[in-house]
């Protein structure tokens, strides 16, 4: 594959050319500061921009469309990427050579003109599909806590600092959401539009003047800032004395979830070390989480770890028994105390080092993870594919005994079960 990094006026480009796919992959980054105006207004862009569009006010006629484009499939997101927000354009459509010629430049060309050009009267979005996306929107908020994992990942995040995780609760969100119109909502799209940074990334079999030639007729902006940004965050607190939060709840299932905070992390340590460590200690059914917790004692429906390096964050989740709770949380104490001792089987260094290297190797077939790969490079420093499917092989006990002392817990939340009166 041949990377290249192309600026113009108002946006990066960043090619990947290879033959080795059949389609070509092409996701265009929006990147802004987060904050809680925008992370509402993006959650509203993400449903509304390619609902319907101008040229296509109906949304079987855009369906059709895209069909009668050899299936072209375009979809807006938005992610949160440490202290910012990411609004992004996907689209996939099959190379040319593969339907008819000229196809190319003609699939880019439908989908930018489709994403700028959302359905629009009276200076704003179109006030009916904008009622509707902020209905949904608004009734997904009003029942979160019908939602007890993603209720009491939010709840924990909130209590470990709301500051620290740039995090909002269903209520102050409610409240920015009530305050955004058809008309202020399109004016924020057109913001991001013309004021965010633009890195557009495509991979496959593509000529690159082709591609400039249609993305300088459709992209009309000049600025962009493509200075090295810090995506981390970095806490402003690291507790001393463990903070622990019991909510009740009508839901007969508990939900434990302890918050780490991490700090000081080197490169390596936050990239590969970071990883050896949560999957042996709750990474799969030979961690130590899974074989002490449910295992050996049967205390749990399921424990895992999950983290968000960017966010300098680590978490345990688990679904129990309100009268294992203690239990849990004393087991988990000790697994943790197990990784700084270094009391842990080698032979999950070593299966966590083979799984790695399986992801990252079936990962190398598909175009959507490996533009993402690229991606991650420009963006985050991160490793190419190859280099880290060779650095893993570094890590050693020590250096995952070294970062276990780098991770402090902060925060247990437990969202109590007491439907059964546990």
């Amino acid at each position: 594959m041949k990377y290249e990094k192309i600026k113009r006026d108002g946006y990066n480009l960043h090619l990947i050319k290879t033959d080795k796919f059949r389609t070509v992959n092409m996701v265009l980054n929006y990147v802004g500061p987060r904050d809680k105006k925008s992370t509402v207004c993006l959650e509203l862009l993400e449903m509304v921009t390619l609902y319907v569009t101008k040229d296509y006010p109906n949304r079987i006629e855009f369906a059709k469309a895209c069909a009668n484009m050899y299936d072209l499939r375009m979809r807006a997101g938005k992610q949160q990427w440490g202290k910012y927000n990411v609004f992004n354009l996907s689209v996939s459509f099959i190379n040319e050579k593969y339907t008819k010629k000229g196809m190319n430049k003609k699939s880019i060309s439908f989908a930018l003109k489709q994403f700028f050009n959302p359905l629009t009267s009276n200076g704003g979005f179109d006030k009916e599909i904008f009622e509707m996306t902020k209905k949904l929107y608004k009734e997904e908020l009003i029942s979160l806590k019908d939602n007890p994992e993603l209720y009491s990942h939010l709840r924990l995040k909130e209590e470990m600092g709301k500051k620290d995780f740039y995090s909002y609760t269903a209520a102050e969100e409610l409240n920015v959401l009530e305050k955004i119109n058809e008309k202020n909502l399109y004016s924020f799209y057109k913001k991001v539009l013309k004021n965010y940074d633009l890195e557009i990334f495509i991979i496959g079999d593509i000529d690159k003047d082709e591609v400039l030639s249609v993305l300088d007729s459709k992209i009309k902006r000049k600025i962009n800032d493509d200075t090295v940004k810090d995506f981390k965050i970095n806490h402003s607190k690291i507790r001393s004395r463990i903070k622990t939060v019991i909510e009740p709840s009508d839901f007969s299932q508990s939900k434990l979830d302890m918050g780490f905070k991490t700090e000081n992390l080197t490169p390596f340590e936050r990239q590969y070390v970071s990883y050896m460590y949560g999957s042996i200690l709750g990474g799969g059914t030979d961690s130590l989480l899974f074989d002490e917790v449910r295992g050996k004692r049967s205390l749990c429906y399921y424990i895992y770890t999950t983290g968000d390096a960017r966010s300098n964050f680590f978490q345990i989740k688990s679904g129990i028994d309100s009268r294992n709770i203690k239990k849990v949380i004393s087991i988990a104490k000790k697994c943790v105390q197990k990784m700084k001792d270094g009391d842990f089987d080698d032979k999950l260094i070593e299966q966590s080092k083979k799984c790695y290297i399986n992801v990252i190797t079936e990962n190398e077939d598909y175009p959507a993870p490996v533009l993402a790969d690229y991606a991650g490079t420009y963006f985050f420093e991160k490793d190419s594919m190859e280099i880290r499917k060779k650095k893993i092989s570094e890590v050693t006990k020590e250096d995952i005994m070294n970062f276990a002392k780098k991770i402090h817990l902060d925060t247990i939340y437990v969202l109590r079960g007491d439907k059964n009166g546990d």
